[in-house]
């Protein structure tokens, strides 16, 4: 947070104040300044004085070698697809297979339940 105020004065020497108004953030990172707008239409004349950014940052004691330029997304109320319901189908392998391994077993509750599950996939064929 130090770092975006001491940026933000140290720019605000040569960059117009209707321009840095457009300027969310600013943080620096391995000698690169990343300087993030609301607008791309800012950031293009913002590019324009990139090197005086550059030196102006220098002579203040902070190296920066490069610049890199991010515009934040606009918020926008997306709402989700709406999805139509898919029929579900039921497959003649899975339901052999369920059927199988329920005839294999001793009478029980599973035994039960995998034979119901076998016939509910069996009706539930594409037809």
């Amino acid at each position: 947070m130090l770092n975006d105020e001491r940026v933000r004065l140290i720019i605000s020497r040569i960059v117009p104040p209707d321009m840095l108004a457009h300027v969310q953030f600013f943080r620096i990172e391995q000698r690169v300044i990343k300087i993030t707008v609301d607008n791309a239409s800012w950031l293009a004349r913002l590019r324009f004085i990139a090197r005086q950014i550059i030196d102006e940052l220098n002579k203040d004691g902070l190296l920066i070698e490069h610049v890199t330029w991010h515009v934040t997304p606009a918020s926008a109320n997306v709402a989700p697809r709406e999805r139509l319901p898919q029929p579900r189908v039921g497959s003649t392998k899975a339901a052999a297979v369920l059927s199988a391994t329920a005839n294999s077993m001793e009478d029980d509750e599973l035994k039960a339940a995998l034979t119901k599950m076998a016939a509910q996939l069996a009706k539930r064929q594409p037809g």
